[in-house]
């Protein structure tokens, strides 16, 4: 049983073992924008690093690609956040989308299920 509580999206919640909370693992998945806010990004390391993130559909089109951004440190781990959004500003539909998290010296790709209602 943990004794902390995380915040995840806009739900509070105590089920969440950090320890599953690793690189290339995005979270919550599935995300639901409209539920989530967002869906976190994790990458290994306590240190701030600056990199660029790009997610892809299923069909490896590009919908979303980021500038050098920061990392933010939340909880305890370092991650990069995605609203569901294309470039563009609007939403994208449900799927599955890939992301590549360039680091410069690595990159850390992972899986998102994206639904909506």
């Amino acid at each position: 049983v943990w004794s902390c509580w995380y915040v995840v999206g806009d739900t509070v919640r105590r089920d969440i073992d950090p320890a599953s909370i690793m690189e290339g693992r995005a979270f919550p998945n599935p995300f639901f924008p409209g539920k989530h806010t967002r869906v976190a990004l994790p990458i290994a390391g306590n240190a701030p690093v600056t990199g660029s993130f790009a997610v892809y559909s299923s069909g490896m089109d590009r919908v979303y690609v980021s500038g050098n951004v920061a990392s933010t440190w939340y909880l305890d781990r370092q991650m990069f956040f995605w609203d569901g959004m294309d470039n563009e500003g609007s939403t994208v539909p449900s799927g599955v989308y890939m992301y590549i998290i360039d680091l410069g010296d690595r990159r850390v790709m992972g899986k998102i299920a994206l639904l909506r209602r």
